[in-house]
């Protein structure tokens, strides 16, 4: 009976401290409801639900703690910061700013309309310190030659390019030796009729705007061909390989990830490879071939077609190598030891993964401890997603020596065997700030950056702030920060690593306040809206 009254009771405790509601309404920048969005909940309770057709949600049995909401519509997305008491029943509505949209046309030199051509959204941003050029939407021409892209987000600047789709180019292709015989190629080409991207028109948008009449001018080139031999484990022979344009690029970039699907293309049984059909540019031509082993070999090369086919290139596939590595303290390491474990996990920064490569890329380590990834090919790789225990911060990533903790980890530029090593500190700093409107009223669902002292170039800004989101209450807290001084900029909007956001980030800069984070301690201001 004893133990029937306190199961009884601990039931009872657990409901209460789950017993916090979050409802609210997604509407759209005009004020509409938006119905069958997908709403996200991330705290000490997880949950995901969708609004209905009044834009309405609800989350129900939530723990109290600090959560960020989502709301993700076709159109458009947002998030907000909550803070949840005991017990509370809070009420968030979510303004989602609406993407824009481009509409328009693809034709030839004749103006007759383009079928079945790739159109792109490219968009600018910094990337380790250097700008680069992602793709962020992409469509399909019609029968018309009419083409619709989504995901323009307002504010930044695009280019629009246009690319004939490489579905149809043979691995070996029969097209003459004479490249006067061949038909001719068409070059991509960004809007209006640029073959280069520095000759693009750059587009902007406003929220929600439908942008119609963008028409895209394809001219007729002379078509080249490119051929060679794959190679693979050491040896001649049959293998899988892409060639796409080398720039822009896919893979992952400040709004999230797009990658555009290439079709792979199997050699002849020799290894050999003839693609006709090209127009001038910067190509790659990636090879990747299976092993003996668990995982798949991989290399490439990158090429350039000026005024002539290309023959005779090599592609050679490399098995994945052992990249040793390990978690360490700066500095001396707790009293207490930790039972929790690091997850190390390497993403490809402008490329999408073959075979299982992920599963090769992943590992665990103690901390301390040794980890090791069994299987990494010649890339270009972030570290993404560290979330080292609670009181302490990533120090430092080595890679052969060098920091890569703001930088891109190049597997191959280090000596064989050079090791990985993930730094670790446990003397954080911490810092809470309140943003006041000029009548003295707190500022809620804005943002506070957090900017190392000395930091002034735009790329260097993009790699080093820290974004702090505030919640309903226009409170803004940051987590654990490595000791220094930074400066402090209240932002009304976010700040993505891109030129414009970075350029609007640091307008802001001069009349900013300083402030020193010390270890162990919180520092706490308050600060003026922009």
């Amino acid at each position: 009976m004893k133990l029937l009254v306190a199961l009884l009771f601990c039931s009872s405790l657990l409901a209460q401290e789950h017993s916090g509601v979050i409802r609210g309404v997604a509407r759209d920048s005009s004020g509409a409801p938006i119905d069958e969005a997908r709403m996200n909940l991330v705290g000490p309770t997880r949950a995901r639900s969708t609004t209905g057709p009044d834009g309405g949600y609800e989350f129900r049995d939530l723990a109290p703690g600090a959560y960020r909401l989502s709301a993700y519509s076709r159109r458009g997305h947002n998030q907000r910061a909550l803070a949840l008491g005991p017990d509370q029943e809070l009420t968030a509505d979510v303004t989602v700013a609406l993407n824009a949209e481009v509409v328009g046309r693809v034709v030839d030199d004749n103006e007759e309309p383009m079928v079945d051509v790739l159109v792109t959204l490219v968009g600018r941003e910094y990337r380790h310190g250097t700008i680069r050029h992602t793709f962020r939407s992409a469509a399909t021409t019609d029968d018309l030659g009419e083409f619709r892209l989504e995901r323009a987000r307002p504010g930044v600047r695009y280019a629009v390019r246009a690319h004939v789709k490489p579905d149809n180019l043979d691995a070996v292709s029969d097209a003459p030796t004479d490249p006067d015989a061949r038909r001719p190629a068409f070059r991509p080409t960004y809007y209006p009729s640029s073959s280069d991207l520095a000759g693009a028109e750059r587009l902007t948008f406003r929220g929600g705007e439908v942008r119609e009449g963008v028409e895209i001018r394809m001219e007729r080139a002379p078509s080249y061909c490119i051929s060679g031999v794959t190679q693979a484990a050491g040896a001649t022979g049959s293998a899988m390989f892409q060639l796409v344009p080398r720039w822009p690029v896919s893979g992952l970039h400040a709004a999230g990830g797009m990658y555009i699907a290439t079709p792979q293309r199997k050699t002849g049984a020799d290894g050999r490879f003839r693609v006709c059909g090209l127009a001038t540019g910067e190509y790659r031509i990636s090879v990747f071939s299976p092993s003996e082993g668990n995982y798949t070999q991989y290399g490439f090369v990158d090429v350039a077609v000026v005024d002539r086919d290309l023959t005779e290139v090599t592609a050679v596939a490399f098995p994945g190598y052992e990249l040793p590595g390990e978690v360490a303290w700066v500095g001396s390491a707790p009293a207490e030891s930790i039972e929790d474990e690091l997850r190390i996990s390497l993403a490809a920064t402008s490329r999408g993964n073959y075979g299982n490569e992920l599963r090769a890329r992943n590992a665990k380590s103690r901390i301390p401890g040794d980890f090791l990834l069994p299987s990494v090919w010649l890339s270009e790789y972030e570290l993404r997603g560290l979330s080292p225990p609670k009181g302490t911060y990533v120090s430092d990533i080595q890679y052969g020596g060098r920091s890569v903790l703001h930088s891109a980890l190049d597997f191959g530029s280090a000596p064989d065997g050079a090791r990985l090593r993930i730094l670790l500190a446990q003397d954080p700093g911490y810092a809470t700030f309140t943003v006041l409107d000029k009548d003295g009223e707190p500022v809620p669902d804005g943002y506070v950056y957090l900017i190392p002292d000395g930091v002034f170039a735009p790329g260097d800004v993009a790699a080093r702030m820290h974004e702090l989101r505030g919640d309903q209450h226009g409170v803004y807290s940051s987590d654990e920060q490595p000791p220094g001084v930074y400066q402090v900029v209240a932002m009304p909007g976010r700040v993505l690593p891109e030129p414009e956001s970075i350029d609007r980030l640091n307008a802001a800069r001069p009349t900013a306040p300083e402030v020193e984070i010390l270890p162990g301690e919180t520092v706490e201001l308050k600060l003026e809206a922009r």
